[in-house]
């Protein structure tokens, strides 16, 4: 099943990547944020930087996602709204 990951910060302000163009999730050097970087259908990439709240919250983010997307019911998965 394809995949999508959702980013919003506001109604207006939104976006949507296939799960498949993630190529990697880091976190940031604050250690509150995780950067994902996606390819586009250019071969280009994109970062998206999504707050954690704390140092100790970023991996247990990334290891969400990472399960969602690979084990989770849903189309659509919700990273930031």
């Amino acid at each position: 099943m394809r995949k999508f990951l959702y980013f919003a910060n506001s109604t207006s302000d939104a976006v949507m990547f296939p799960a498949e163009h993630l190529v990697s999730m880091e976190i940031d050097s604050t250690s509150t944020a995780i950067d994902m970087t996606f390819r586009d259908s250019l071969g280009q990439s994109n970062v998206m930087t999504v707050g954690t709240g704390s140092a100790d919250q970023a991996a247990v983010v990334i290891k969400a996602i990472a399960d969602e997307i690979r084990n989770g019911k849903e189309v659509f998965v919700v990273v930031a709204d």
